[in-house]
């Protein structure tokens, strides 16, 4: 979409005239630029916007309403969400020469970041516990579920036997769990947790309760946060 004008094709999209309709019940002199992103249309007013007529919606479903402060040029609409959210899904055809390599509109970084101030949030907490983060989901899955099978904790957390096996081995020298082989299938190892790792679950209870604070979201928010990652790692696990 470029700067100046209100040039280039609009993209025969069903919201289409609903934008541009509200637009122009609000005073906007041209008509303004489309462009479909995943979370909508990216609407732009021609180069440096109108005073007091700035986009304020992009809608990409009924559903979808995204606040854009008034007086909003073109440059600034691309920089917050033809980035972050625009451009997301760009790369083929035509479309390539839109995707960005700045690090900040990569989402990939923006998980990165989360992912590390999390654990550096849960470092001080688990110390306490004589617990590293990856030690930490193990002892959460057999707490919840009891004893399991080496295979059904790697199912559980997403790790392969590889990287699972010095974790619970760590986990067993803490005396926290015990592993068995099954007296029925010699080739299946079975983790438990001792009397020690079972008492270190009451002192693990006030972690969850810290991080939320650090976090500080509402429940709808993590709720949201939840559902978005969860498939987001579903649709990259199946690619």
């Amino acid at each position: 979409m470029a700067d100046g004008g209100s040039g280039g094709a609009v993209p025969p999209v069903e919201h289409h005239d609903v934008v541009h309709d509200a637009l122009v019940a609000q005073g906007a002199p041209a008509r303004p630029s489309v462009r479909c992103t995943p979370v909508g249309y990216q609407v732009g007013l021609p180069r440096g916007g109108v005073e007091g007529h700035g986009v304020n919606r992009i809608v990409g479903n009924p559903n979808a309403h995204v606040e854009v402060a008034p007086s909003a040029t073109v440059g600034s609409i691309r920089r917050t969400y033809g980035g972050r959210a625009g451009r997301m899904g760009a790369g083929r055809g035509k479309d390539q020469a839109q995707v960005s390599l700045l690090l900040d509109d990569q989402l990939c970084f923006d998980l990165y970041a989360a992912s590390r101030a999390m654990t550096q949030r849960y470092r001080p907490l688990l110390d306490e516990l004589g617990l590293t983060y990856p030690q930490y989901l193990v002892m959460l899955v057999l707490w919840e579920r009891g004893t399991m099978s080496m295979k059904d904790i790697g199912g559980a957390l997403h790790l392969d036997y590889g990287t699972l096996s010095p974790l619970v081995k760590r986990l067993e020298a803490a005396n926290l769990v015990r592993r068995e082989r099954r007296p029925d299938d010699e080739r299946s190892v079975q983790v438990s947790l001792t009397a020690q790792g079972t008492d270190l679950e009451r002192r693990a209870r006030s972690v969850p309760c810290a991080i939320g604070a650090a976090a500080a979201l509402s429940a709808q928010e993590v709720q949201q946060a939840r559902r978005i990652l969860r498939r987001l790692t579903a649709n990259l696990s199946a690619s």
